[in-house]
């Protein structure tokens, strides 16, 4: 089911790209507004809330293995910050595109971190998630690119 939050939290994101399960079947890892929120599905009441970004998240990945988060904002700064979901700590900032994130995503060893920047920004970038360096970067084709 895809829900759209404009009207619920003033951003264009849809609720599929900002909401996880956690591959440990206990929690959920979900965005609102510019925090990442860790719940208990057992208990509504328990909640962390990850705080970092200064705009609208647009965009969320939690890793396959469920050690790490990623997620990617609107507005001027358009940073990505990677989080440590064991630890619940930010990790890595990036702030190397402009404008939003339009995807992350992790590949499937876990290792490297994708990032799509919006029609404005145009470009994609790869991290490595052990170091924070970044790999390879290229203009993105076709425009937008969003996944």
């Amino acid at each position: 089911m895809s829900i759209e939050l404009e009207h619920a939290i003033g951003c264009n994101a849809e609720f599929k790209s900002i909401c996880h399960l956690h591959p440990n079947g206990k929690e959920y890892v979900k965005a609102i507004g510019g925090q990442v929120i860790i719940g208990s599905l057992n208990d509504p009441h328990e909640q962390v809330f990850l705080q970092g970004h200064d705009d609208f998240i647009t965009c969320l990945a939690v890793s396959h293995s469920g050690r790490l988060a990623a997620s990617g904002q609107r507005g001027n700064n358009a940073d990505v910050i990677l989080w440590c979901l064991d630890s619940r700590r930010q990790l890595y900032t990036f702030q190397e595109q402009d404008h939003g994130i339009d995807c992350v995503c992790f590949s499937h060893d876990d290792r490297f971190l994708f990032c799509c920047g919006d029609i404005v920004d145009q470009r994609m970038f790869v991290y490595d998630t052990n170091n924070g360096l970044i790999i390879a970067y290229a203009s993105l084709f076709p425009k937008p690119t969003i996944s």
